[in-house]
C-alpha cells in the first residue's frame, strides 16, 4: 500500500500521528510532557522515508527469498537446518545478491525525494539538492546554478549506481520443477521474534493509513466532492498519468524488442547497451529532467504553455526503467521458448502478438502499466517546476 500511496497523502497521515497536535503529542500532553522530536525537519523526513521504503524493501527481499529453488529448501529441511545455519547457508546467498540493488534503489528514492522534503523540510538545515534546484529556477530564475546543481546530482547518483552494479554478484541458478514448498520448522522463539517485528512494522504503517481514511470520511467530504476544482484536477491527473503511461509503454516496447532481437542473434553487448540506456534514467531525478526540458524549450517557445506535454514526457521517462525491468526478462524467455515455433508456423506481426505475446505477457504488462500509472499520478516535482501556474492536478491541490 505504501508503494502506491501518493507521497502527500502519506505525509498527511504521519502528521496526524506524529505532528504537534497528533495522537502521540496528545498522549504526551496527558502526562504534561512534550513530544521528544518534531515531525518537521530532519527527524520527520527520516521517519517519512522509513514509512514509505521499509515495506517496499521487505517486499523486494521476500521476492528474493521466493527465488530459492524448492529442491534446495527441501534439502535444507531434510538436513535439519534451522535458525542461523539455515539462514547462513540457504537464504543469505540469495539475499546477498539482491541487497545491493535494494539498497541502491532505496538510496535513489530517498536521495531524489522532493515532495516529502518539501512538505516536512522545516528550513535550510533539512534541504536537499532537488529543493535547491527548484528554488534556483522557480524563484531566483538562476538557470546556471540550476544546471550546475542538476549536473552535480546526476554525477552523485551515477557514481552510486555504478558502485551498486559493481558489488552485485548474481548466483547461477538452474530452473527446477515448481512444487509445493516444505513447511518451515521454526521454533516458538523464532515465531515470537518474527511476530514482534511484524507487529512493530504494522504499528508504523497502519495508523497513518487509518487516519487518512477516517479523516476523509467526514461531513465535509460531500462539499469537497462537489468542488469543481477537485474534478478538474482529477481530470488533469488522469490525463497526465494516461499519456505518460502510454508513452512509456511504447518506448519500453521498442527497447525490449530491439534488445530481444539482438540477444537471439548473439549480439549481447548491443542488447545490454540499449537496456542500460533505457534504465539509466533511474539515476536522473525528475527535477533534473524537468530542468533540462525547461532549458531546452525556453529558447523556442513559452515553456509554461507546453507544461502539460512536458510533464507527461518527464513522467514517461521516469516510468521507463520500471517497465523495462518488468517486461525484459519475460519477453526474452518467451522468445526463447516460442521463436522457432512461430517461425515454423509462419506466425508474424499481429497474429503472433495476439496468439503468443499477449497471452503470455499480459500479466507482466498489466503490472508494469499499473506501476507506471501510479508513479505518474503521484509525482510532484515536474508539476511544481513546470506547471504550477498553468494547471493543477490533484497532488498540487493537496500540497497547496
Amino acid at each position: 500500500m505504501t508503494l502506491v500511496l501518493p507521497v502527500l497523502v502519506g505525509v498527511f497521515g504521519l502528521v496526524a500521528i506524529y505532528g504537534r497536535s497528533g495522537w502521540i503529542a496528545q498522549a504526551f500532553a496527558q502526562f504534561d510532557a512534550a513530544m521528544p522530536f518534531s515531525i518537521y525537519g530532519l527527524s520527520g523526513i527520516l521517519l517519512a522515508h522509513v514509512f514509505f521504503n521499509l515495506p517496499f524493501s521487505a517486499q523486494l527481499m521476500v521476492q528474493a527469498l521466493e527465488g530459492i529453488p524448492p529442491d534446495q529448501r527441501r534439502l535444507a529441511t531434510q538436513l535439519g537446518l534451522r535458525g542461523w545455519p539455515r539462514f547462513r547457508h540457504l537464504e543469505w546467498p540469495y539475499l546477498r545478491q539482491s541487497l545491493p540493488h535494494i539498497i541502491g534503489l532505496v538510496f535513489m528514492l530517498c536521495f531524489t525525494s522532493f515532495a516529502t522534503v518539501m512538505a516536512l523540510g522545516g528550513g535550510p538545515k533539512a534541504t536537499t539538492i532537488e529543493l535547491a534546484i527548484y528554488q534556483a529556477i522557480h524563484f531566483d530564475f538562476d538557470l546556471q546554478t540550476g544546471a550546475a546543481l542538476a549536473l552535480w546530482q546526476m554525477l552523485l547518483c551515477g557514481t552510486f549506481a555504478f558502485i551498486v552494479q559493481t558489488l552485485t554478484r548474481p548466483i547461477a541458478n538452474t530452473p527446477s520443477e515448481v512444487q509445493p514448498l516444505p513447511l518451515a520448522l521454526d521454533s516458538r522463539t523464532a515465531k515470537c521474534w518474527d511476530s514482534l517485528w511484524i507487529a512493530l512494522t504494522l504499528l508504523l504503517v497502519l495508523p497513518p493509513l487509518g487516519v487518512v481514511i477516517a479523516r476523509g470520511l467526514n461531513p465535509s467530504a460531500l462539499i469537497v466532492l462537489s468542488d469543481t476544482a477537485l474534478w478538474q484536477a482529477t481530470m488533469h491527473s488522469l490525463l497526465i498519468a494516461t499519456g505518460a503511461t502510454a508513452l512509456a509503454f511504447v518506448l519500453a516496447t521498442s527497447v525490449i524488442l530491439a534488445s530481444r532481437h539482438w540477444r537471439l542473434n548473439g549480439r549481447k553487448k548491443q542488447a545490454n547497451s540499449i537496456e542500460t540506456l533505457g534504465a539509466i534514467i533511474l539515476v536522473v531525478p525528475s527535477i533534473v529532467l524537468s530542468t533540462g526540458l525547461f532549458l531546452l524549450f525556453r529558447q523556442f517557445s513559452d515553456v509554461f504553455s507546453l507544461a502539460l506535454w512536458l510533464v507527461m514526457t518527464v513522467n514517461a521517462l521516469m516510468a521507463l526503467p520500471y517497465l523495462i525491468k518488468v517486461l525484459s526478462a519475460p519477453a526474452y524467455q518467451l522468445a526463447q521458448s516460442y521463436h522457432n515455433l512461430c517461425a515454423t508456423l509462419g506466425l508474424k506481426g499481429v497474429n503472433r502478438l495476439r496468439l503468443i505475446e499477449w497471452q503470455c505477457l499480459r500479466a507482466p504488462i498489466a503490472r508494469g502499466v499499473a506501476v507506471s500509472f501510479v508513479l505518474s499520478m503521484g509525482d510532484l516535482s515536474a508539476i511544481a517546476l513546470l506547471a504550477a501556474k498553468t494547471f493543477k492536478p490533484c497532488r498540487s491541490i493537496c500540497f497547496a
